[in-house]
């Protein structure tokens, strides 16, 4: 079961596994291995998927909406975290333990 935490910072966001920073130099960190998925919800798609996440990812309908879509997974220890970005929209950064 995935849990969903909302944090106001959006500048400063790390990974709870690893620590380490999700965006350096204005680009994703896709080489942290503990980095699940970006998800931008102003464009509606993700940004990034990971290796391991990438055919439940699959599993999105264009038509679902994404925290429902979060919520229903059976992804053991998938800490999703939500941020509103104002007028860039709500992005979601999924993290998984490696």
């Amino acid at each position: 079961m995935s849990k969903i935490v909302e944090v106001k910072d959006k500048d400063n966001l790390f990974s709870p596994y690893s620590g380490k920073s999700v965006i350096i130099e204005d680009e994703i960190n896709e080489s942290d291995k503990t980095l699940a998925f970006v998800y931008y919800g102003m464009i509606g798609d993700f940004a990034y998927v990971s290796e391991d996440f990438s055919l439940i990812a699959e599993g999105l309908d264009a038509g679902s909406r994404f925290e429902e879509f979060i919520s229903s997974l059976d992804v053991e220890n998938l800490i999703v975290i939500k941020v509103d970005s104002e007028w860039n929209g709500v992005n979601y950064f999924g993290f998984i333990p490696k």
